[in-house]
């Protein structure tokens, strides 16, 4: 895909994966839209990129949250008229034996791995398909094919992970997301 021009949404894009991520799109040309909980980290990020020639716009807020996902989708519209690329980065991992697991890490890794990567996609495909080639690149991690110990949380959400991106395939495919 060239992506001079295009919109790539990226999650999780304060640092680490996604940023570089937002980064290296930038530099091929995308215009981004990035989130991630810390405003701080996303304008050192903002920065770097438009320092560079590159576009951004940024959003401080919880990839969980159904209403700041929903916020976010639309303000990237709003602003660049399009989304051609969606990156689903935002993600985090406790790791403890499941007899030590707490219900509230549990449940804040498959709110935000899992349940918040399916509030995004759900958001964006309207206009992922409207584009007509677009992307959508969901971030997994070997746990979502190995298990190991005191992983089982973590290593649950990469496995939905992967079973989401399979089906999101084959059923939007046809609608020339990839």
């Amino acid at each position: 895909m060239e992506l001079n021009g295009k919109v790539a949404v990226i999650t999780g894009a304060s640092k680490g994966i996604g940023r570089q991520t937002a980064i290296d799109l930038a530099k091929e040309g995308a215009k981004v839209a990035i989130s991630a909980r810390s405003k701080k980290l996303l304008d050192t990020v903002s920065s770097e990129i438009i320092q560079n020639g590159g576009e951004c716009f940024t959003f401080a807020g919880d990839m969980s949250n159904e209403k700041e996902i929903n916020k976010f989708i639309q303000q990237t519209a709003k602003k660049f008229g399009r989304i051609d690329v969606l990156v689903n980065n935002a993600g985090l991992g406790h790791f403890y034996p499941i007899s030590d697991m707490k219900t509230e890490h549990w449940d804040e890794m498959f709110n935000l791995n899992v349940r918040g990567l399916f509030l995004t996609t759900r958001a964006a495909l309207p206009y992922l398909r409207s584009a007509g080639e677009s992307v959508v690149v969901n971030v997994s991690s070997i746990a979502g094919k190995l298990a190991y110990p005191a992983g089982a949380g973590y290593v649950a959400t990469k496995h939905a992970v992967t079973g989401f991106s399979k089906c999101l395939l084959l059923e939007e495919r046809k609608n020339g997301v990839r």
